[in-house]
């Protein structure tokens, strides 16, 4: 199945909550679940109970999107602070963000306010994690390091030079293991305590873009700026899989179930089959920046003129 999307709006009732999909094609009206207002966001994250997004835009705000409601609001605004990464901690309560001032800030969801300033990073952040028991979280900068974070006093738990710059940084499911993501496109496997390397992988052209372990955290894949993704097997370190496109990569999202969406250079949005490598569809939106699966792998979101939620399964015809 392939469709693009042309002008014009259907009217779509999903999950309580009247849509439009800007599309007359009937694949994706039948998959475009909500839609939040205009926003052009700089990031994303998902809660971990998949009924929530926090998203950064360049004006210096975080904002807060319910995906059953059309509005967002507004949990934070500093006009120097421009949010270029964002994460959730596991509980919900905490967002925190990574920003172009070089600085990490942790905003309460509930008052609406910056709880802690985590200051260390001497250029942007671009990318942070939370501990699977949100005391503590890993970020990854433009300085060239990895640094480790306490959530309740602020203070810097370690900081590592990876030799490259930082782009993006990800945690196993028990929180032992890191990987990071860096600008020369290698890939870095790090004790997460200790912030120790293990391993280096080596096989994009470009910057990694995205990091994520998956299979009970025996597997890493990782996406690449020059349109390649790759799946590693963490405990001989050998490349598995390589799926290889023919556009440069914007964004990328990895299911646990091995789905792969893609934002090109374009702004076009692509769905893949890891396993098969076959492309199952496009969606020609406009002029999309960023895509993240959502905690329930069923759904994803995009981010361009609007932020749009997807049911993953519709699309790709299961």
């Amino acid at each position: 199945m392939k469709a693009s999307v042309n002008r014009g709006f259907a009217q779509l009732i999903a999950i309580g909550a009247i849509s439009y999909c800007a599309s007359d094609s009937p694949a994706q009206q039948k998959a475009l679940l909500a839609e939040s207002e205009e926003a052009y966001p700089s990031c994303l994250t998902c809660s971990a109970d998949g009924k929530s997004i926090a998203f950064g835009t360049f004006d210096g705000k975080v904002h807060l999107w319910n995906w059953n409601d059309k509005q967002s609001t507004v949990l934070f605004e500093h006009p120097k602070a421009i949010p270029m990464s964002a994460q959730f901690s596991p509980s919900g309560q905490i967002v925190a963000i990574g920003a172009l001032d070089n600085s990490i800030r942790l905003i309460d969801v509930r008052k609406k306010a910056e709880v802690l300033l985590l200051t260390g990073h001497d250029q942007t952040v671009w990318s942070i994690v939370f501990r699977p028991d949100g005391k503590s979280l890993v970020s990854a900068s433009g300085d060239g390091t990895v640094r480790s974070w306490d959530c309740d006093t602020g203070k810097q738990q370690y900081a590592i030079s990876i030799e490259s710059t930082g782009t993006s940084v990800a945690l196993s499911s028990d929180g032992k293991l890191a990987a990071c993501g860096r600008g020369d496109g290698k890939v870095l496997l790090l004790d997460a305590k200790s912030g120790a390397v293990s391993k280096e992988f080596a096989g994009h052209s470009g910057k990694v873009i995205q990091v994520r372990f998956v299979r009970d955290d025996k597997t890493l894949v990782s996406g690449g700026s020059e349109g390649s993704y790759r799946e590693w097997d963490l405990e001989s370190g050998k490349e598995q899989r390589v799926l290889e496109t023919k556009s440069k990569s914007r964004s990328v999202a990895f299911s646990s179930d091995g789905k792969v969406v893609t934002v090109d250079s374009e702004g076009t949005i692509r769905l893949w089959d890891f396993a098969s490598g076959k492309e199952k569809g496009t969606l020609v939106e406009s002029k999309a920046a960023f895509v993240l699966f959502g905690s329930d792998r069923g759904t994803f979101f995009t981010g361009a003129r609007t932020i749009k939620v997807w049911n993953a399964a519709a699309l790709y015809g299961e």
